[in-house]
């Protein structure tokens, strides 16, 4: 008898371990799929304030040439996904998102699959500002029309509410808060349903991103680059070097337009090691950074400085990879 319940115990202990072994590896198995696809989202904020001209998933890079479609670069191939010029390029799962003119110069937000299939607009927007954000299967735009402010629509129902009414120069949507400039240039925090509204900078700026916990803005008047705490409580200069609104910020490295100098350049967020990059031929450039370090950005195509094309550089300089059009 006494043998009997031992076993029934040892049965019944052994089938609590395989439960408990079961719900571990679902854990695991869920932690590596939330996991890969925040690798597919990964988002480089400076990207879109750079006119969202690149954008990744896990495998593969995809660019805008320029005025020229969405190019995806796999491995050492490239495909050619879309044939109408894209800004504010974002993936979210299978699809990238971006910003586009329609037939009647309205502004169309698409998406289309990384593989070039399911082509379709989104929504057609009214906004002064070519960029959007998306969070969370939400997406942010700063729309003009019957009321100015912010907007969000959610990718999932479709569903549009206004979020504020300001005046929005600029913004930057973070996964916890927005950060705007109104039309006087002053700089404001709420979060992502428009409430708990702060101050942080009542100062004329011309350009900001964030970058971890501080805000880098750029003011024309002073022509150096400063950061402000998220919170509005510390303040500092970064350095003088920085002398356009043309900069983008990734692995604690700032890349930038040299306005004097007519090249693009890095520099650290402590002010120091600064290197010269690649000469250009515009002041009309943008910086877009990839995640493998590489730049893309625009110059003047030889011959015509009033026509631009896409360039590609490593980030630490070297042989110019261009882009044949």
């Amino acid at each position: 008898m006494e043998e009997n319940k031992t076993k029934k115990f040892n049965k019944k202990k052994a089938i609590t371990i395989s439960v408990i072994v079961l719900i571990i590896v679902i854990i695991a198995v869920v932690l590596v799929i939330i996991n890969g696809n925040e690798k597919s989202k990964e988002t480089i904020l400076g990207n879109i304030s750079n006119l969202g001209l690149v954008t990744e998933n896990e495998d593969s890079i995809f660019y805008n040439k320029y005025e020229k479609g969405i190019v995806k670069v796999k491995g050492n191939k490239e495909y050619q996904i879309t044939n109408e010029t894209a800004y504010s390029m974002q993936t979210v799962g299978d699809y990238i998102y971006y910003l586009t003119t329609g037939e009647n110069n309205n502004l169309l937000i698409k998406r289309v699959k990384t593989n070039g299939d399911e082509l379709t607009t989104f929504k057609e927007i009214q906004t002064s500002i070519s960029k959007f954000y998306i969070v969370n299967n939400i997406v942010y735009y700063a729309n003009i029309g019957e009321t100015n402010g912010i907007s969000k629509i959610s990718i999932d129902t479709g569903e549009e509410t206004q979020i504020c009414e300001d005046n929005i120069e600029d913004f930057c949507v973070t996964n916890t808060n927005i950060y705007y400039t109104d039309d006087f240039g002053y700089l404001y925090s709420m979060n992502l349903g428009g409430t708990d509204k702060k101050t942080l900078l009542n100062d004329e700026i011309t350009e900001f991103q964030v970058y971890e916990d501080w805000i880098y803005y750029y003011k024309e008047s002073e022509n150096y680059l400063s950061k402000i705490k998220i919170d509005g409580s510390e303040r500092e200069t970064v350095t003088d070097k920085v002398n356009s609104y043309i900069f983008n910020i990734y692995k604690d490295k700032i890349y930038f337009y040299d306005l004097e100098n007519s090249n693009i350049s890095s520099i650290g967020i402590n002010g120091k090691n600064l290197k010269v990059i690649t000469e250009i031929k515009t002041n009309k450039t943008r910086i877009n950074l990839t995640t493998n370090g590489q730049i893309y950005y625009l110059d003047a195509t030889s011959g015509d400085n009033n026509i631009y094309q896409m360039y590609r550089i490593g980030t630490n300089g070297g042989k110019l990879n261009e882009i044949k059009y």
